[in-house]
């Protein structure tokens, strides 16, 4: 049973860092590409019927052009109230006069603009704007509500486009990236197996990386979109080893009710994720990447070579190659699932191993707890007196003599 729950532990460990690589690339492309506009226009063609000029209308309003990063560009963010004013604003051009001021906007002027001719070239916003107006009920505050619900509405269903987007994206850079790196799920889950030192070192650095999370969380602020910063320990490494940050966050894919990751700074901290994730999955000493082991294990097969282009001595070992298929398509796969799925998969195994470790264990970190307690209270037994006692755990006071025998 602890062999079993050793192997989940090492097996999630790895998933985890490696769902962290591919999900800040998935960010980062999907940012660089400016895959959030592209959805958002597409959710405002579908408001505004399709209609070219309304279209350009809209996006060319000084309210909205001013959340794009360029002039005359498509943001890939619009707060519900932006989106309100700019529809009432284009509304009641048609009933008040261009030339002169402004005129305080009430129910009757949109009244007038929606029952008139002038929306008839856009009919499926005019149909939408007059089934929300009769359900305002001559309330133009109502009117407003109603409006911004309809946005908000059709900004959820964009953001489940821009979901399933990301997520099929996400697949595709995992199995390429599992690919690239080597990292097969079943070379990994034989390595552990047959390591027993190998499987404590991969329980131990999990260990650090959910106490140090944990810790983190209980000594930062409190709010879920902050990303924990904690520190892994590599296996197999020496005590006097350095040790890697990692960032843990979930990445946000909301389109309208907050604003997507598009500052430097998150970019930044999405680019210092990618790099430490990275550098822990090479840390740990699992047969992963392309070393000169894992190219003759794929590609050299003495028993079957003298292939075309092919030395006699380096077939391609077509048993392991189609293994290695489907060990990376399961790797794949979980990291398409998330790295928050896998922490707290990962912080769930932890714990079942924590509260359930063999006898021989708790005997083993009660001594460990034992020493370190004797070290710790060493130096004062000894700035205390500096005689020397022996044959048991006594305690002695400050310039206290001993007891006569």
């Amino acid at each position: 049973m602890l062999l079993i729950l050793n192997l989940a532990i090492g097996l999630s460990f790895v998933f985890l860092l490696f769902s962290l690589v591919v999900t800040a690339l998935n960010e980062l492309i999907l940012s660089f590409f400016d895959q959030r506009a592209r959805f958002l226009e597409q959710g405002i063609k579908e408001l505004l019927g399709q209609n070219p000029e309304a279209i350009k209308k809209f996006f060319a309003h000084g309210l909205i052009d001013s959340y794009s990063r360029a002039a005359d560009g498509t943001p890939s963010y619009i707060p519900a109230d932006a989106f309100v004013s700019v529809v009432l604003d284009e509304v009641s051009k048609f009933v008040v006069d261009p030339s002169a001021p402004r005129q305080v906007r009430d129910i009757e002027t949109f009244a007038k603009a929606l029952a008139g001719p002038a929306l008839d070239a856009n009919p499926k916003l005019k149909q939408s704007l007059l089934a929300l107006f009769d359900r305002a009920g001559g309330d133009l505050a109502a009117f407003k509500r109603e409006i911004a619900g309809w946005f908000d509405g059709s900004m959820e269903r964009v953001t489940g486009w821009y979901k399933r987007f990301a997520q099929q994206v996400l697949f595709a850079l995992a199995l390429a990236t599992a690919i690239a790196c080597n990292v097969n799920s079943l070379r990994i889950i034989q390595g552990l197996t047959a390591d027993p030192d190998l499987q404590d070192s991969m329980v131990e650095a999990a260990t650090g990386f959910i106490k140090k999370k944990t810790e983190a969380e209980a000594s930062g602020p409190k709010e879920k979109t902050q990303p924990a910063v904690v520190a892994v320990p590599a296996p197999n490494a020496s005590p006097a080893g350095s040790v890697t940050p990692a960032t843990v966050a979930e990445v946000k894919t909301q389109t309208s009710s907050e604003p997507p990751p598009k500052t430097s700074e998150q970019l930044k901290a999405l680019t210092k994720q990618l790099q430490d994730s990275l550098s822990q999955l090479n840390a740990v000493s699992l047969p992963i990447g392309w070393g000169d082991d894992q190219y003759n294990y794929y590609f050299k097969d003495p028993d079957h070579g003298g292939g075309f282009f092919e030395a006699p001595d380096r077939g391609w070992n077509w048993g392991h190659l189609l293994t290695a298929l489907f060990g990376w398509l399961i790797t794949a796969l979980a990291a398409s699932l998330g790295a928050p799925f896998w922490f707290e998969t990962l912080q769930r195994f932890v714990n079942i191993r924590g509260n359930g470790r063999s006898p021989a264990e708790a005997q083993k970190a009660a001594i460990r707890r034992v020493a370190a307690a004797a070290e710790a209270v060493a130096p004062v037994v000894e700035a205390a007196t500096p005689e020397v006692v022996t044959g048991g755990p006594t305690v002695i006071a400050a310039n206290r003599p001993l007891p006569p025998n």
